[in-house]
């Protein structure tokens, strides 16, 4: 994928974007503190206002609204409009009535709202507009200098890697996925065999319990009856067995006849 380079003057514009939304501020901020004598605290008390409010309460309100409602800009795009437009209000006109009745009740002049206003709006300008140009800017230079394209044939030939690894990585997760499933079903029906064998021995464990000479009597009569039938076993598996040695030793012999 071959990119096309950026041209001075857009280049130009970024930086100017930059310089504008990240020294105006700043200019301001020294402005109103050295002119108007404004408190410092009323600057950071209008960042962190919209930082609250605007950064953080909107944006949980927006993952309410949006993912899990789906509102979006392509099905309903006025609705979705009214209601950004909404929350915008809400949330930042919110933050100053709380800020001003609040945090600075006691200083609510001229100079402390103005400087108030100065990083609200401010700290906005070098969020929005001052770092994402910075942004924009590294992405020019690198366009210009090589380094993107070479970044993004690197990230192709690494993503075909990627994939074949995620699919690996997938099949190994449904692989032990599927163990952990069958372990928890083999668990559960050991479980209820073990409830089942409980509740069987139930009278037997009574009987140990108030009667353990007759319960051990009980077991060794048990005790019998298994080893008589451990032992009937054997001895019709020695009996096939040696059939059919007979039967083997007698083809054998057989087989030396013919020959």
């Amino acid at each position: 994928m071959e990119l096309n380079t950026i041209s001075g003057l857009a280049i130009a514009g970024v930086i100017c974007s930059v310089v504008l939304s990240m020294g105006v501020p700043i200019a301001l901020f020294i402005a109103g503190r050295v002119k108007l004598k404004a408190r410092i605290s009323s600057f950071f008390i209008g960042a962190g206002t919209y930082l609250l409010f605007a950064m953080l309460l909107k944006q949980l309100l927006h993952v309410l609204v949006i993912q899990f409602c789906g509102l979006n800009a392509q099905s309903r795009p006025w609705l979705y409009y009214v209601y950004a437009a909404l929350a915008a209000a809400v949330f930042e006109e919110t933050g100053r009535l709380i800020a001003m009745k609040f945090w600075m009740k006691k200083w609510l002049d001229f100079p402390n709202a103005l400087m108030y206003g100065i990083g609200h709006g401010g700290v906005e300008a070098i969020l929005l507009g001052g770092l994402s140009g910075i942004s924009n800017l590294v992405s020019m230079l690198m366009i210009n200098s090589g380094a993107m394209q070479n970044t993004l044939t690197a990230l192709t030939k690494e993503g075909i890697t990627s994939r074949a690894e995620i699919s690996e990585l997938e099949q190994n997760a449904n692989y032990y996925r599927q163990k952990y499933f069958d372990c928890a079903n083999a668990l559960e029906r050991m479980k209820t065999k073990y409830n089942e064998l409980k509740e069987k021995c139930g009278p037997f464990l009574q009987a140990l319990e108030h009667s353990p000479e007759v319960a051990k009597l009980f077991t060794e009569k048990v005790k019998q009856l298994f080893s008589f039938k451990e032992a009937q076993e054997r001895a019709e598996k020695e009996a096939r067995e040696n059939e059919r040695q007979e039967r083997i030793k007698a083809r054998r012999s057989k087989r030396g006849m013919e020959r």
